[in-house]
């Protein structure tokens, strides 16, 4: 079976691992920008490879499982390859053959990744089995095609592919106000929930804690994004309700996002609404 090509100015680099099987070739680079390794940088990223495939007019749901995939994987070579250090740039490069879309992203780290890197369980992670982190790589194999990752001992790199059917972003600090209703406490997320959201979630989580309320419901309706860290940050506010027995619902959610916590089985865990009315029939029958 045909490999895709290599980048041009790269040398073929040794693969490690494939999850499918690959689109031929031939690639054409139709972009490449190089991302300071720092936090929040994801975003860029994510800007960048939405301009590069704009012509190609994706549907809207494609083009957001791209860009969370695309986040994730800029996030994984900035903390593990680069290590936060801002003179190694993550290289960013989005090609184009006739039956598929690939975007590269490559760190200098060199780092190995495990041939089976342990697969996320909710449940271990309520229990304290598992670090409520390590939802990245589990993330992007799914909301892609087909993931590959490659390393040629100097240079690491995540390949995303994605099918073709013929045919700077600012980030928004989390806001949370807390509010009583009759139901129980509702918090009202606004923003981004990522790395630096722990602060405010817990904060506002506790507030609502404080009233004593038989059940805590959480507002989505304004969360532009969400990232794997920020998925981890559910996680623990999730283990805290379930310490205390009090049901913690969810309502707001893109179908995105929707589709992420389904995923990742927060759904399975956390009951899911369309809206505040739906949210607060269920709470008032828990």
């Amino acid at each position: 079976m045909n490999e895709p090509d290599a980048a041009p100015g790269h040398d073929a680099p040794q693969e490690v691992q494939h999850s499918a099987s690959q689109p031929a070739g031939p690639w054409q680079l139709v972009a490449e920008h190089r991302i300071a390794s720092q936090p929040g940088n994801e975003h860029q990223a994510m800007r960048c490879v939405t301009e590069a495939v704009s012509d190609l007019h994706l549907p809207q749901r494609d083009l957001e499982r791209l860009r969370t995939a695309v986040a994730e994987a800029t996030m994984n070579a900035m903390e593990h390859g680069n290590r936060y250090r801002a003179e190694l740039p993550v290289v960013l490069e989005v090609l184009l053959s006739p039956a598929a879309l690939a975007v590269r992203v490559t760190d200098h780290g060199g780092w190995q990744m495990a041939a089976a890197p342990e697969a996320p369980d909710l449940e271990a992670k309520l229990a304290g089995r598992q670090s409520p982190r390590g939802w990245g790589l589990f993330l992007i194999e799914r909301l892609v095609d087909l993931m590959r990752v490659s390393s040629d001992g100097e240079r690491h790199t995540l390949e995303l592919i994605v099918y073709l059917e013929e045919a700077p972003m600012a980030v928004r600090q989390l806001e949370a106000d807390v509010r009583r209703v009759d139901a129980g406490m509702v918090l009202d997320l606004r923003g981004e929930i990522n790395a630096s959201s722990e602060a405010t979630l817990d904060h506002a989580y506790a507030e609502a804690e404080r009233q004593s309320p038989r059940v805590i419901l959480l507002n989505f309706g304004a969360v532009e994004y969400i990232n794997s860290t920020g998925i981890a940050l559910i996680v623990g506010l999730l283990a805290r309700a379930y310490e205390t027995q009090r049901p913690l619902l969810a309502y707001g959610l893109s179908d995105h996002y929707v589709e992420i916590f389904r995923i990742t089985r927060l759904a399975d865990f956390m009951q899911v609404f369309p809206d505040e009315a739906g949210a607060l029939a269920a709470a008032r029958a828990a």
